[in-house]
């Protein structure tokens, strides 16, 4: 049957989601403006050979330059079945020498044998040598008029400048889900297979973005099914996780019930899924999610959307994304996602923010948890503190009218080194003519040391004296360092009520205990600092 081939368009209107390439070209056939060179880029599947055989097409219909080819004529058919001799294919994987280019570039020398124009089509064109490249060039700037050339790329970004503004350059896109799922649907009728909406649905999502790929998966389905389609089997097939997992999940996530959100990935895991099955779908639930609650699309999870915040969506996104970096590298993939889950399953919600902070005397947007409508929650949070609220210490205070000495030399930094200038920022401090800096690894310690002569000169520019550097290491053990707000009275109330042991204090958004991967991670996730 081979339905990638059997429906690939046969004319310009039949390329779906490409409309501003396929318009400029046919507007080119009919005023005749016709470059000498192309390049097509984008992504795997979304049609840039189709579209460089249709553009061949138009130029050597027997009705043509046309950009409506009959295709029914001798040239229109015999590049639809790949048997011109006139449309040149070559693939650039596998001819990406200079010998190869040195053989195209004699073949250009001669004259069409039937048609217009000789168009030569050089798929994955950015696999070519550096040598190859520079033997295209000269045939790429002037090339004989009776030629036509099409080079067609998934990373653009591999060809060299020289070859790029030697074209007319064409971006193809991704295409959406919805217009990958119309097309499936016109092809599934009319080849009289059977299938639900949300199996074409879970076949639009699998393709990402390839039309190609997803007529692959729904003839494989067909045969697999026997002609009836069923979400079930697309899930079975392709490792897509459903839903209705997920939805689960979500709520065992929320209701903070850490039993059921094991015993569903255990169901998960028995099931014959793998971790990366979990890991695709759950980065794919959580930002449908979050479409859902800002009201972008009625999906699944809108029935559950309204009970989160965007702020507690967005952990989840960052865990998904974090499981997808390091999964890979992980000895037992399990043990990681279970991991990651329960982190969320511990992690406290806004709301639950809320009402912590409101109990120790502070208020959300001057008003309390109850009545803050979740719109709110999109915006900016600030906390303000309660009228019987003490002031901040005077010293605290003075020290943020006027800059110390150590933030002048991390500002001047900023210009130069803005890693060097945030290290400076949090962790160095200034006794006399005498810069202390306090480094956690060997990474801070050899930035600081190999830039002693750097902070020294920026110093002399800003505090117009010499100065010199000294370089420490925080201890874990150390608890010594406080920064001023653990004296706060709003703070003391907050640790006395709620019965909190301080583990760790922060100094100028920097760990004053640092090393604990404890207070990292929590604010890797609720993004406070």
């Amino acid at each position: 049957m081979n339905l990638p081939i059997k429906y690939r368009p046969k004319r310009f209107e039949e390329v779906v989601g490409q409309e501003h390439v396929t318009r400029t070209l046919q507007n080119a056939l009919r005023s005749g403006r016709i470059a000498h060179a192309y390049l097509f880029a984008g992504p795997r599947g979304v049609g840039k050979t189709t579209t460089a055989r249709l553009l061949a097409k138009g130029l050597n219909c027997e009705h043509g330059p046309t950009p409506e080819p009959c295709n029914k004529c001798v040239m229109c058919r015999e590049i639809d079945e790949g048997r011109s001799l006139d449309v040149v294919e070559i693939d650039g994987a596998s001819n990406r020498g200079i010998d190869e280019i040195r053989n195209l570039r004699e073949q250009v020398k001669f004259l069409p044998t039937r048609g217009r124009y000789r168009v030569f089509i050089i798929d994955e064109v950015h696999m070519l040598t550096t040598e190859a490249f520079n033997a295209l060039l000269k045939t790429l700037e002037e090339p004989p008029p009776h030629v036509v050339f099409v080079l067609a790329t998934t990373e653009p970004r591999k060809l060299p400048e020289t070859v790029i503004s030697r074209t007319q350059r064409f971006d193809f896109r991704p295409l959406t889900e919805y217009q990958i799922a119309e097309r499936l649907r016109h092809i599934s009728d009319n080849e009289g297979i059977e299938i639900e909406d949300r199996a074409l649905m879970a076949i639009a999502r699998h393709a990402e973005g390839s039309l190609r790929d997803a007529v692959a998966l729904l003839e494989q389905l067909s045969v697999f099914s026997e002609g009836k389609v069923k979400a079930h089997d697309v899930f079975t097939m392709l490792g897509v996780v459903e839903d209705e997992f997920f939805v689960e999940l979500f709520n065992a996530i929320y209701e903070r019930n850490t039993r059921k959100a094991m015993e569903l990935l255990d169901s998960l895991f028995q099931r014959g899924y793998s971790a990366r099955d979990f890991v695709k779908g759950f980065q794919n639930a959580a930002d449908r999610l979050l479409k859902a609650r800002l009201n972008m699309e009625e999906n699944p999870y809108s029935s559950i959307a309204s009970r989160y915040m965007p702020q507690d969506i967005l952990a989840m996104l960052r865990a998904s994304l974090k499981m997808e970096e390091t999964i890979r590298y992980a000895p037992q993939p399990r043990i990681w996602i279970e991991y990651h889950v329960l982190r969320l399953v511990y992690l406290p919600n806004t709301i639950q923010l809320a009402n912590i902070l409101e109990r120790a005397g502070y208020t959300i947007l001057g008003e309390k948890p109850s009545e803050i409508p979740a719109s709110a929650y999109d915006k900016s949070v600030s906390i303000d503190e309660s009228p019987q609220s003490a002031t901040l210490p005077e010293e605290t205070a003075s020290e943020t009218q006027e800059k110390s000495d150590s933030e002048k030399i991390a500002d001047s930094l900023s210009s130069e080194n803005q890693l060097l200038s945030h290290l400076i920022t949090d962790a160095g401090q200034m006794d006399g003519d005498e810069l202390h800096v306090q480094v956690q690894n060997d990474i801070e310690a050899e930035m600081v040391e190999g830039n002693i002569e750097v902070i020294k000169r920026h110093a002399r520019e800003v505090l117009d004296r010499e100065i010199d550097v000294r370089i420490s290491r925080i201890s874990k053990d150390s608890g010594d360092l406080k920064h001023p707000i653990m004296e706060h009275p709003n703070v003391k109330k907050l640790v006395k009520e709620l019965k909190l042991e301080v583990i760790n204090h922060v100094q100028t958004g920097r760990n004053a205990q640092r090393g604990s991967p404890a207070s990292e991670e929590i604010e890797e996730d609720q993004g406070l600092s």
